[in-house]
Protein backbone atom coordinates (compact mmCIF):
# COMPACT_ATOMS: atom_id res chain seq x y z
CA UNK A 1 0.00 0.00 0.00
CA UNK A 2 1.21 3.44 -0.80
CA UNK A 3 0.47 7.19 0.60
CA UNK A 4 0.91 10.27 -1.74
CA UNK A 5 1.68 13.92 -0.67
CA UNK A 6 0.70 16.65 -3.06
CA UNK A 7 1.55 19.80 -3.24
CA UNK A 8 0.08 22.51 -5.33
CA UNK A 9 0.95 26.24 -6.42
CA UNK A 10 -0.94 28.62 -8.16
CA UNK A 11 0.31 32.50 -9.17
CA UNK A 12 -2.22 34.97 -11.13
CA UNK A 13 -0.41 36.30 -13.75
CA UNK A 14 0.06 40.11 -15.23
CA UNK A 15 -1.22 39.07 -18.94
CA UNK A 16 -4.37 39.67 -17.86
CA UNK A 17 -4.08 42.84 -15.68
CA UNK A 18 -7.30 42.81 -13.04
CA UNK A 19 -8.96 39.63 -14.51
CA UNK A 20 -9.50 36.62 -12.75
CA UNK A 21 -6.33 33.79 -12.83
CA UNK A 22 -7.33 31.39 -15.54
CA UNK A 23 -5.77 28.35 -13.90
CA UNK A 24 -6.95 25.96 -11.36
CA UNK A 25 -5.62 22.84 -10.16
CA UNK A 26 -7.16 19.87 -8.40
CA UNK A 27 -5.44 18.04 -5.63
CA UNK A 28 -7.64 15.17 -4.21
CA UNK A 29 -11.00 16.88 -4.01
CA UNK A 30 -9.57 20.21 -3.26
CA UNK A 31 -9.55 22.84 -5.71
CA UNK A 32 -6.84 25.70 -5.61
CA UNK A 33 -7.22 28.83 -7.51
CA UNK A 34 -4.22 30.52 -5.86
CA UNK A 35 -1.30 29.97 -3.59
CA UNK A 36 0.10 27.08 -2.01
CA UNK A 37 -1.63 23.62 -0.62
CA UNK A 38 -0.80 20.53 0.28
CA UNK A 39 -2.87 17.07 0.74
CA UNK A 40 -1.81 13.95 1.31
CA UNK A 41 -4.13 10.47 -0.13
CA UNK A 42 -3.70 6.48 0.03
CA UNK A 43 -3.64 4.46 -2.26
CA UNK A 44 -5.72 6.24 -4.63
CA UNK A 45 -5.29 10.15 -5.34
CA UNK A 46 -6.58 12.59 -8.40
CA UNK A 47 -4.67 15.88 -8.81
CA UNK A 48 -4.56 18.02 -12.40
CA UNK A 49 -4.21 21.45 -13.69
CA UNK A 50 -6.40 23.33 -16.00
CA UNK A 51 -5.62 26.44 -17.83
CA UNK A 52 -8.83 28.31 -19.18
CA UNK A 53 -7.92 29.01 -23.36
CA UNK A 54 -5.59 31.95 -23.96
CA UNK A 55 -7.69 35.04 -26.09
CA UNK A 56 -11.70 33.25 -25.20
CA UNK A 57 -14.03 34.37 -23.09
CA UNK A 58 -14.29 32.82 -19.87
CA UNK A 59 -11.52 31.13 -19.16
CA UNK A 60 -11.53 31.23 -15.26
CA UNK A 61 -15.23 29.92 -15.05
CA UNK A 62 -13.73 26.83 -17.94
CA UNK A 63 -10.91 25.89 -15.82
CA UNK A 64 -12.74 25.95 -12.20
CA UNK A 65 -15.73 24.03 -13.74
CA UNK A 66 -13.44 21.51 -15.21
CA UNK A 67 -11.86 20.96 -11.71
CA UNK A 68 -14.49 21.19 -9.74
CA UNK A 69 -16.49 18.36 -11.55
CA UNK A 70 -13.11 16.46 -11.30
CA UNK A 71 -13.46 16.82 -7.42
CA UNK A 72 -16.75 14.85 -7.40
CA UNK A 73 -15.01 11.92 -8.61
CA UNK A 74 -13.29 9.19 -6.42
CA UNK A 75 -10.71 7.39 -7.61
CA UNK A 76 -10.92 4.50 -5.23
CA UNK A 77 -14.23 3.51 -6.69
CA UNK A 78 -13.55 4.08 -10.55
CA UNK A 79 -11.11 2.77 -13.64
CA UNK A 80 -9.38 4.18 -16.54
CA UNK A 81 -12.57 3.44 -18.67
CA UNK A 82 -15.02 5.58 -16.13
CA UNK A 83 -12.69 8.25 -16.19
CA UNK A 84 -12.51 8.25 -20.16
CA UNK A 85 -16.59 8.27 -20.22
CA UNK A 86 -16.21 11.21 -17.33
CA UNK A 87 -14.11 13.15 -19.26
CA UNK A 88 -15.79 12.95 -22.32
CA UNK A 89 -19.00 14.16 -20.44
CA UNK A 90 -17.86 16.91 -19.14
CA UNK A 91 -16.02 17.77 -22.21
CA UNK A 92 -20.15 18.15 -23.52
CA UNK A 93 -20.83 19.94 -20.58
CA UNK A 94 -17.72 22.90 -21.19
CA UNK A 95 -19.21 23.05 -24.51
CA UNK A 96 -22.88 23.15 -23.98
CA UNK A 97 -21.74 26.05 -20.98
CA UNK A 98 -20.00 27.53 -24.10
CA UNK A 99 -23.28 27.59 -26.49
CA UNK A 100 -25.64 28.60 -24.05
CA UNK A 101 -24.75 31.97 -23.31
CA UNK A 102 -23.31 34.76 -26.65
CA UNK A 103 -20.54 35.97 -23.61
CA UNK A 104 -18.74 32.94 -23.16
CA UNK A 105 -19.16 31.05 -26.88
CA UNK A 106 -15.96 29.21 -27.51
CA UNK A 107 -15.09 29.10 -24.12
CA UNK A 108 -12.72 26.24 -23.21
CA UNK A 109 -9.45 25.04 -21.10
CA UNK A 110 -6.39 22.58 -21.19
CA UNK A 111 -6.25 19.68 -18.44
CA UNK A 112 -3.39 17.21 -17.56
CA UNK A 113 -4.60 15.16 -15.15
CA UNK A 114 -2.93 12.26 -13.15
CA UNK A 115 -4.53 9.25 -10.87
CA UNK A 116 -4.04 6.39 -9.28
CA UNK A 117 -7.40 4.12 -9.58
CA UNK A 118 -8.63 0.73 -9.41
CA UNK A 119 -6.99 -0.45 -12.75
CA UNK A 120 -3.64 1.64 -11.86
CA UNK A 121 -2.02 4.97 -12.52
CA UNK A 122 -3.11 7.27 -15.94
CA UNK A 123 -2.51 10.04 -16.92
CA UNK A 124 -5.19 12.19 -19.12
CA UNK A 125 -4.79 15.26 -20.90
CA UNK A 126 -6.40 17.48 -23.55
CA UNK A 127 -3.61 20.87 -24.77
CA UNK A 128 -0.69 22.00 -24.14
CA UNK A 129 -0.67 21.36 -19.43
CA UNK A 130 1.77 18.81 -19.21
CA UNK A 131 3.08 15.62 -16.73
CA UNK A 132 6.26 14.70 -16.12
CA UNK A 133 7.76 12.04 -14.99
CA UNK A 134 11.00 12.79 -12.25
CA UNK A 135 13.01 9.66 -11.74
CA UNK A 136 17.13 9.72 -10.83
CA UNK A 137 18.61 12.08 -12.68
CA UNK A 138 16.21 12.69 -15.56
CA UNK A 139 12.99 13.29 -16.23
CA UNK A 140 10.63 13.23 -18.98
CA UNK A 141 7.18 14.44 -20.35
CA UNK A 142 4.29 11.33 -20.62
CA UNK A 143 1.91 13.78 -22.16
CA UNK A 144 2.22 15.61 -25.91
CA UNK A 145 0.72 18.90 -26.33
CA UNK A 146 -2.23 19.36 -28.52
CA UNK A 147 -1.07 22.49 -30.54
CA UNK A 148 0.66 23.64 -33.91
CA UNK A 149 1.94 26.20 -35.37
CA UNK A 150 4.80 26.92 -32.05
CA UNK A 151 7.93 25.74 -33.62
CA UNK A 152 7.04 27.69 -36.62
CA UNK A 153 6.04 31.11 -34.38
CA UNK A 154 8.87 30.74 -32.43
CA UNK A 155 11.45 30.35 -35.62
CA UNK A 156 10.30 32.87 -37.59
CA UNK A 157 11.06 35.28 -34.01
CA UNK A 158 7.03 35.78 -33.75
CA UNK A 159 5.49 35.55 -30.03
CA UNK A 160 4.43 32.60 -28.80
CA UNK A 161 0.79 33.79 -29.43
CA UNK A 162 1.81 32.27 -33.18
CA UNK A 163 0.82 28.89 -31.60
CA UNK A 164 -3.09 27.73 -31.05
CA UNK A 165 -4.36 24.76 -29.57
CA UNK A 166 -5.95 21.38 -31.53
CA UNK A 167 -7.78 19.90 -28.37
CA UNK A 168 -8.59 21.65 -25.12
CA UNK A 169 -12.05 20.85 -23.06
CA UNK A 170 -14.71 22.31 -24.77
CA UNK A 171 -14.32 21.08 -28.16
CA UNK A 172 -16.34 19.86 -30.42
CA UNK A 173 -17.96 16.30 -29.41
CA UNK A 174 -16.95 14.65 -32.81
CA UNK A 175 -13.35 15.74 -32.39
CA UNK A 176 -13.05 14.61 -28.94
CA UNK A 177 -12.62 10.71 -29.35
CA UNK A 178 -9.72 11.40 -31.73
CA UNK A 179 -7.90 14.59 -30.08
CA UNK A 180 -8.04 13.86 -25.98
CA UNK A 181 -6.12 11.03 -24.94
CA UNK A 182 -5.02 9.01 -21.72
CA UNK A 183 -2.24 6.68 -21.48
CA UNK A 184 -1.32 4.33 -18.55
CA UNK A 185 1.88 5.25 -16.58
CA UNK A 186 3.88 3.05 -14.44
CA UNK A 187 5.84 4.35 -11.50
CA UNK A 188 8.57 3.36 -9.12
CA UNK A 189 8.43 4.31 -5.48
CA UNK A 190 11.49 6.80 -5.74
CA UNK A 191 9.20 8.60 -9.13
CA UNK A 192 8.00 11.90 -8.34
CA UNK A 193 5.11 13.33 -10.95
CA UNK A 194 5.48 17.16 -11.83
CA UNK A 195 2.01 19.44 -13.64
CA UNK A 196 2.60 22.59 -14.87
CA UNK A 197 0.35 25.13 -17.08
CA UNK A 198 2.17 26.83 -19.77
CA UNK A 199 3.49 29.49 -17.99
CA UNK A 200 5.83 27.51 -16.61
CA UNK A 201 6.97 24.98 -18.89
CA UNK A 202 6.93 27.33 -21.79
CA UNK A 203 9.50 29.47 -19.73
CA UNK A 204 11.89 27.30 -18.32
CA UNK A 205 13.74 24.34 -20.25
CA UNK A 206 13.49 20.37 -19.54
CA UNK A 207 17.23 20.83 -17.69
CA UNK A 208 16.30 24.26 -16.04
CA UNK A 209 13.38 22.41 -14.61
CA UNK A 210 15.68 19.39 -13.54
CA UNK A 211 17.96 21.12 -11.72
CA UNK A 212 15.60 23.49 -9.74
CA UNK A 213 13.96 20.24 -8.57
CA UNK A 214 16.73 18.65 -7.60
CA UNK A 215 18.48 21.53 -5.76
CA UNK A 216 15.46 22.05 -3.59
CA UNK A 217 13.99 19.02 -1.83
CA UNK A 218 11.04 21.18 0.22
CA UNK A 219 8.13 21.47 -2.04
CA UNK A 220 7.24 24.99 0.00
CA UNK A 221 10.28 26.64 -1.22
CA UNK A 222 10.51 24.63 -4.57
CA UNK A 223 6.95 25.59 -6.11
CA UNK A 224 7.51 29.11 -5.70
CA UNK A 225 11.51 28.93 -6.81
CA UNK A 226 10.20 27.31 -10.64
CA UNK A 227 7.49 29.94 -11.03
CA UNK A 228 9.95 33.06 -10.14
CA UNK A 229 12.52 31.69 -12.37
CA UNK A 230 9.84 31.50 -14.96
CA UNK A 231 9.43 34.97 -14.41
CA UNK A 232 13.03 35.81 -14.83
CA UNK A 233 12.90 34.72 -18.19
CA UNK A 234 9.96 36.74 -19.25
CA UNK A 235 6.43 34.60 -18.19
CA UNK A 236 3.44 37.56 -17.77
CA UNK A 237 0.83 34.08 -17.75
CA UNK A 238 -0.69 32.48 -14.83
CA UNK A 239 1.54 29.37 -13.59
CA UNK A 240 0.53 26.18 -11.98
CA UNK A 241 2.32 23.54 -10.10
CA UNK A 242 1.53 19.82 -9.10
CA UNK A 243 4.18 17.78 -7.27
CA UNK A 244 3.53 14.36 -6.51
CA UNK A 245 5.43 12.19 -4.02
CA UNK A 246 4.92 8.77 -3.10
CA UNK A 247 6.36 6.33 -0.47
CA UNK A 248 5.30 2.84 0.73
CA UNK A 249 3.08 2.34 3.77
CA UNK A 250 4.78 0.85 6.21
CA UNK A 251 2.69 -2.56 7.01
CA UNK A 252 0.92 -2.80 10.55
Amino acid sequence: MKTYSIYSYVQKGIRHGAGACEDTVLAGRTVLREGYAQTAAEDFFQAGVADGMGGMPAGDLASGEVMEQLSLLDPAGMTMEDYGTELQRLNTRIRRMGESCPERLGMGSTLALFCSCLDGMFAAWAGNSRLYKIFGAGMVALTVDHNVGREEAWGLGTSREGAYLTAYMGMPEEAYSEKAQMRSVRAAEEDAFLLTTDGLHDWLSYEEMLETVQDVPEPDRLLPLLARRARETGSEDDISIVLIRQKERAKE
